[in-house]
């Protein structure tokens, strides 16, 4: 017999292509919502955060829409993640979030009053429309304005000083395989950076400055600075850093997240791939612009494939 006071639940495999920007809720779970759709619904975080999101019905099919994709940002979901949505019966969806090792991850988590003390040394006040914005598991010690996540991962890494090797997994908690809301046909891999330009001093504005080399891969939404490289140059980071492509539009402002281990999170990498239109074959050199022992913008050289 089945469990009435369990509440209705339903999971997701989330794969980029399909739910970056919407997502589908499985057509099985319609009985559990109600007859007449909330224009919004409220996903609730297990750190405490929660977005608001648009429902949508599109003919027979129900999606979650306008703030899915800040939710995607917030929680930086990559491809393999696994969602498990429990329903409340009043707009209310809490969301669960595992890795592809099968372990239940708090990805974005509210800033606590006790932090204030930490943040003491920080001179970068938030601004108004900063207030409601979340940040995964960080907080502020005070050493480098930007905030310190608690714990670390196996999250591939942008630099050249990774390991070459590709690496696959399809681990999901409590499944042996993918079920069918995913292709079979999908490869789950994580791609390691291998080294495409020669003579990246070249491309310098001042060959004295620390760069990287980095590239178009699955976790889109952030470009992920190597623990490595912050520890050999003892690197620190303003809050707020600009990436300066020479793109019509100008610069662009993003925030930074500084994980435990020391790599470097950096918002905002998806709206430089799609307005360059960067291809996993190009090669990318980021340069790494300081000001008061503080990085403050990235310059991002980009090599077509052609020119490699």
């Amino acid at each position: 017999m089945a469990d009435t006071d369990t509440p209705p639940r339903f999971f997701k495999v989330f794969i980029s292509h399909f739910s970056s920007n919407s997502m589908l809720i499985p057509i099985s779970y319609y009985d559990e919502l109600p007859p007449r759709l909330p224009k919004t619904a409220i996903l609730q975080g297990t750190g405490g955060c929660s977005w608001n999101v648009a429902m949508k019905r599109k003919q027979d099919e129900v999606y979650f829409e306008q703030g899915w994709v800040k939710f995607v940002e917030d929680n930086s979901l990559s491809d393999g993640d696994f969602l498990t949505f429990v329903y409340n019966g009043d707009r209310i969806f809490e969301v669960s979030i595992y890795g592809p090792d099968g372990c239940k991850e708090v990805r974005a988590v509210t800033e606590a009053d006790d932090d204030e003390e930490d943040s003491s040394n920080d001179t970068d006040a938030i601004s108004e429309s900063e207030v409601v914005t979340t940040i995964p598991r960080s907080k502020n010690k005070g050493k480098s304005k930007v905030g310190v996540v608690e714990e670390s991962d196996d999250d591939e890494e942008d630099s050249i000083y990774t390991d070459t090797e590709t690496e696959t997994d399809t681990g999901f908690p409590g499944k042996s395989k993918l079920t069918e809301d995913v292709d079979d046909s999908v490869k789950l891999q994580r791609e390691r950076v291998k080294p495409k330009i020669k003579n990246p001093e070249a491309y310098l504005d001042n060959p004295r400055n620390i760069y990287f080399e980095t590239g178009v891969k699955k976790r889109i939404y952030e470009l992920l600075i190597h623990a490595q490289l912050v520890k050999d140059y003892s690197l620190k980071f303003e809050k707020n850093i600009y990436y300066i492509d020479n793109h019509k539009n100008g610069k662009l402002e993003a925030k930074t997240t500084m994980w435990k281990d020391q790599r470097v999170y950096i918002k905002k990498w998806q709206r430089i791939c799609k307005r360059n239109s960067l291809k996993k074959e190009d090669g990318i050199l980021c340069e790494l612009f300081r000001r008061q022992g503080l990085v403050y913008a990235v310059k991002v050289h980009i090599i077509r494939e052609k020119d490699l």
